[in-house]
């Protein structure tokens, strides 16, 4: 297969080289290389001359421009040009005839146009298709043979679809629901100043990061972070160890 030509296009070609018949290596650079010399077959059919009436004219290195127009390159397929001339060589090229969609989609900007033809291996109309892109799915209109999909929004909408998805994902909690949560009581035997989340963080924060007086003494005192109360108090033998416990504040 030779070089690609775009169906329907005139195009000008170097062809060649004319070589001299006598010693096979001089190039014949001055030869009158009429169209009826020039010879095409169309996908293996007679050959006839080229319909582009145009003489070839030398280039250089004994190539010369071949005119083609689109009545030449009309038919897809290969295309074989071929040219005896007195005193040269023959001269042979062959071509694929594509279609400007191909052509255009190798050596210029365009896609490639790729036709849906089936769907799970069962032939689909354009009708079907087309609605189908259009409007989308519909299960009582818009439903591609071989493919047809379940109505999800009908089955979505049941009782038991609803009651079995537990998934959260995407969901956010309102500031009054997280509240709730820091709100909710997780020791029910603490004193009630720390008997919830929320306080008994704070609680611990205290006795972590807050200032604390007392050391050395029988009562230790620990204030909250931001210095503004006392959070809580207790009472401690000679060696440290807590006895009892008086103030606890997490509020």
């Amino acid at each position: 297969m030779g070089l690609f030509l775009k169906q329907s296009t005139a195009v000008d070609h170097l062809v060649g080289p004319f070589i001299d018949d006598g010693d096979g290596k001089t190039a014949e650079t001055l030869l009158t290389v009429t169209q009826a010399e020039v010879r095409l077959s169309k996908n293996g059919g007679n050959m006839a001359q080229k319909n582009e009436a145009t003489s070839l004219v030398h280039d250089e290195l004994g190539y010369y421009v071949c005119k083609l127009d689109a009545t030449d390159t009309n038919t897809l397929g290969r295309l074989q040009l071929m040219i005896h001339e007195s005193g040269a060589l023959p001269v042979y090229h062959e071509y694929m005839v594509v279609t400007a969609n191909v052509y255009d989609s190798m050596c210029s900007t365009d896609y490639l146009q790729t036709d849906l033809i089936q769907m799970g291996g069962v032939t689909q109309s354009g009708t079907d298709l087309k609605d189908f892109a259009d409007a989308g799915y519909d299960p009582a209109t818009n439903q591609v043979t071989g493919c047809k999909l379940t109505d999800l929004v009908t089955t979505a909408t049941t009782a038991t679809n609803l009651t079995t998805n537990n998934d959260k994902t995407g969901y956010a909690l309102t500031a009054a629901g997280i509240d709730s949560i820091w709100d909710e009581v997780m020791d029910g035997n603490a004193p009630v100043n720390a008997d919830t989340a929320r306080k008994i963080i704070n609680v611990i924060a205290s006795v972590l990061a807050a200032k604390s007086s007392g050391g050395g003494t029988a009562t230790i005192v620990f204030r909250d972070t931001g210095d503004t109360k006392n959070r809580i108090s207790t009472t401690v033998d000679a060696d440290g160890n807590r006895t009892a416990v008086g103030t606890i504040d997490g509020s």
